[in-house]
């Protein structure tokens, strides 16, 4: 009779205590279970709509989450909501989705292949690397409402300087552009350069407007005279959403 009288007793205390435990599967029972110190500000991530540029793949599932790998990282998980929620960190309201992680331009980016959902829906990028949880700033994936328009014809390139050509482009239409990401890429699909911009504007290889950099700058980047190669740019929301994506391809004279 003591043995219950003990067990209803912890049971109760429980129960007074108003704790329960994450929801199973959960981005909140993964913070519970890993017990690491978390990592907000490094781990990029952002969503875009569409199989265009470097961005197509087989798999025709025709939303990209996009993300910059965590060096020495290990497995990387997705989270997402069911549903748009008021709290973004109310982490007991994310469920792993089961994505196939594929690489973009050989692996340098990667990207989770997701199916097109009827609704607005939040997601979240998860790995661990040197005894920390990084966890990407939430993603507002926008595609049941706006779809990320593609275009080959918004971008200009100026060819005054050849091997340092300047590209601009208009901003979106459909959304707030809050940042801008470049890509450089050549005909085998390896990354040149990755810059991100405040202005609709960049200028190979300048970094006088460039926010972030992704990729090595010693040695500084290169064209070949002769050579093709591949301009990308996103333009992303606050909410890390990709409104505009556009592509051109140029041959360096």
């Amino acid at each position: 009779m003591a043995y219950w009288s003990l067990v209803l007793l912890i049971a109760n205390c429980d129960r007074q205590s108003g704790e329960e435990p994450p929801p199973a599967n959960s981005l909140a029972a993964l913070i519970s279970e890993l017990n690491l110190p978390i990592q907000r500000d490094s781990l990029i991530a952002c969503a875009a709509s569409g199989q265009n540029s470097f961005l197509a793949e087989s798999s025709g599932l025709p939303v990209s989450v996009i993300y910059l790998p965590v060096p020495n990282s290990g497995p990387v998980w997705f989270f997402e909501t069911d549903d748009l929620i008021n709290d973004k960190t109310d982490y007991s309201r994310y469920f792993q989705r089961q994505l196939e992680d594929k690489p973009l331009l050989n692996g340098f980016l990667r990207k989770f292949a997701h199916a097109e959902a009827s609704t607005e829906t939040i997601g979240v990028v998860a790995t661990v690397s040197n005894g920390k949880l990084f966890l990407s700033n939430e993603i507002n994936i926008k595609v049941a409402n706006q779809p990320t328009v593609f275009s080959t014809e918004a971008i200009e390139i100026d060819r005054v300087q050849p091997l340092m050509p300047a590209y601009s482009w208009p901003a979106s239409e459909q959304g707030a552009d809050a940042i801008y990401f470049q890509v450089v890429s050549d005909t085998g699909g390896n990354l040149i350069s990755g810059t991100y911009t405040q202005e609709p504007s960049f200028q190979f290889y300048k970094l006088d407007n460039v926010v972030l950099n992704i990729n090595e700058t010693d040695p500084a980047p290169s064209l070949e005279s002769g050579a093709s190669y591949t301009f990308s740019v996103m333009a992303v929301s606050l909410d890390n959403w990709v409104n505009s994506f556009s592509s051109v391809d140029f041959r360096v004279e």
